[in-house]
Formats: C-alpha cells, sequence, structure tokens
C-alpha cells in the first residue's frame, strides 16, 4: 500500500509493521451474504528482539485475544521504547502503554497522563471501558487510526505534544473503543459513531 492515511492495508518493513484489519492477512469467514461472520480471535505473536507489538483486544498469555466477538484483527510493531501506566477508573482498572520511537520518547509522560485523564472522564460517562489496555502507539506513516484497545498516531503528531493533546486527537480515538470498535457501526446507514465521537 501508499504510505499516507486510508492507501495503507499491509505494510511490512524494517519502518514497522502495520495489518490492518481490512488487509485480508488471515483467514476470513463469510455468512451468506459475503459478510465477515463476528468471532472471538487469539494472535499468537513470537517476539522479535527490540520490537513491541500491540493488536486487536486484549494482551493475554497466548498473544492477544478479543473480548467479545469482531469482524477482524489488526497489528502493529516497531522498534519502540514502551512506558506503562496502571490507570484506576472508578469501574476498574485499565492499563495504558504508549509505544514511541527513540526520537519521541521524551513524549510518552504526556500520552499517560492524557490517557488518564481522558479514562477519568469519559469512564463515568459511558462506563466500563471496553478493554483491558489502551494502547497509544507512534505509527510510522501520516495516520489516526483507531483499533479495539488501541490506537495508532502518525509521527508529526506524537512529535507535537502536549500541542497535539487539545481535544479531536487521543481523546476521539480513545472514544472510539465505545463507539465504533465496542458498538459497531453499520457504514451504509451513515457513520454515526464518527460523529459521536467528534460531538
Amino acid at each position: 500500500g501508499q504510505i499516507h492515511n486510508f492507501s495503507v492495508d499491509a505494510h511490512i518493513s524494517e519502518n514497522g509493521v502495520f495489518l490492518s484489519d481490512w488487509a485480508g492477512w488471515y483467514p476470513t469467514p463469510v455468512d451468506e451474504n459475503g459478510q465477515p461472520i463476528l468471532r472471538t480471535i487469539t494472535l499468537e505473536v513470537t517476539p522479535i528482539q527490540g520490537w513491541s507489538f500491540v493488536a486487536s483486544g486484549n494482551p493475554s498469555e497466548e498473544g492477544w485475544k478479543t473480548p467479545r466477538p469482531v469482524d477482524g484483527m489488526a497489528l502493529v510493531g516497531n522498534k519502540h521504547v514502551v512506558d506503562k501506566r496502571l490507570v484506576t477508573t472508578p469501574e476498574g482498572e485499565v492499563t495504558v502503554s504508549v509505544h514511541l520511537g527513540a526520537n519521541h520518547a521524551d513524549k510518552a509522560e504526556y500520552y499517560l497522563e492524557a490517557a488518564d485523564d481522558y479514562l477519568q472522564l469519559y469512564v463515568p460517562l459511558l462506563g466500563k471501558y471496553p478493554y483491558d489496555h489502551f494502547a497509544i502507539v507512534e505509527n510510522f506513516f501520516s495516520s489516526g487510526f483507531a483499533y479495539p484497545g488501541f490506537t495508532v498516531l502518525g509521527p508529526r503528531v506524537v512529535g507535537m505534544a502536549p500541542k497535539s493533546l487539545a481535544p479531536g486527537y487521543l481523546d476521539h480515538e480513545l472514544l472510539h473503543n465505545w463507539w465504533g470498535n465496542g458498538v459497531y457501526v453499520d457504514a451504509t446507514h451513515g457513520n454515526w459513531c464518527e460523529a459521536l465521537t467528534s460531538y
């Protein structure tokens, strides 16, 4: 795929790994109408020295597992510095991790603090965060995609922190874990989840 927003389906190189949930990089059973059948997915990731990986769902002993039936699985990875924080919300604990390139590792605390603040704000309004984990991953191309349990942000956005933590960036991607990746949207009837997260 081309390396810019909405043109990449799958890319594996020394620059990073990006396997979207729509790229067909794993078997996808379909129903009689050709639509993907919702199912739980477990993904085992073989470690690579110096690389960290994040996938849809929750980390597990096997690798990554979706907590509910889904229509796809995404996987991203790179040579990142990883920082973590356990956030206690009114509805339980959420592990927040930030995966950044070495040149942006000094921005990690901004993202950990912002994710903590947003979880404290939105959990009382929307209910329990739908996953055990929320990962913020610096992507290697211009992006702003939300997946179940994680988001990828482009390097320019990451590098602008704390300015890039104004409303409309990280908060928007986090909210997609409730609207779009927790409760699905049928785009043929309007993309209401994008409107709701923007609101």
